[in-house]
């Protein structure tokens, strides 16, 4: 709570101090792959019925890990968020790997409920989102234009986008510019505008 407060207050205070000044900016909200978001703590491994689906999970059965997982969690006695997080996770995982992408994409935005994680979270991107329409900012939602669920087809690791997807960041921040219409944010066909160009727009 105390970290979510003080997030809270240091975006208020830079969208404020750059409004005082008379300094143009954007709110963006970065994009999350979720599928290497896991928590930056250690897995439950001394749960037995976790590390049961675990290996279920290693040994590639995918038809199996699933409900594995779903059981530990029913029969767990007060699971911890990190808990729920990893069986969640590893479950989305193995969806994942069993082509089921719609199942796995809502085990991984379940995982990142209970997550907390090191770099921008679903919460963190809802926040942002709230705070500058009540600030008056203008938002350069970038989240909203990913792929949803978007994982190694879209990032090269766990937070750096490909190359490929640079005019969607563009085109993001050129239409949350003020005064700029949608025609002008570029698209995949062209290379998107160097910093120089989209300063001339301000």
């Amino acid at each position: 709570a105390r970290r979510d407060a003080d997030f809270d207050s240091n975006v208020r205070q830079m969208i404020r101090r750059a409004k005082s000044r008379g300094v143009p900016l954007l709110v963006m909200v970065p994009p999350l792959n979720r599928t290497e978001a896991p928590v930056n703590l250690p897995a439950p491994m001394k749960n037995p019925r976790f590390l049961a689906a675990y290996l279920t999970y290693l040994r590639g059965d995918d038809k199996a890990a699933p409900g594995e997982f779903d059981a530990a969690i029913k029969l767990a006695d007060a699971p911890s968020p990190e808990e729920l997080h990893y069986h969640a996770f590893y479950k989305a995982r193995s969806l994942a790997r069993a082509g089921r992408g719609e199942d796995a994409a809502h085990a991984y935005e379940e995982a990142l409920r209970h997550a907390a994680l090191d770099r921008c979270s679903p919460i963190c991107q809802e926040r942002l989102r709230v705070i500058a329409k009540e600030e008056g900012a203008p938002v350069a939602d970038v989240e909203a234009a990913f792929p949803k669920a978007s994982g190694l087809d879209a990032f090269d690791d766990a937070v750096h986008w490909r190359d490929a997807y640079n005019p969607v960041l563009s085109a993001a921040l050129v239409r949350a510019i003020p005064g700029t219409s949608p025609s002008a944010a570029p698209t995949g066909k062209r290379p998107p505008p160097t910093s120089e160009e989209i300063l001339k727009t301000l």
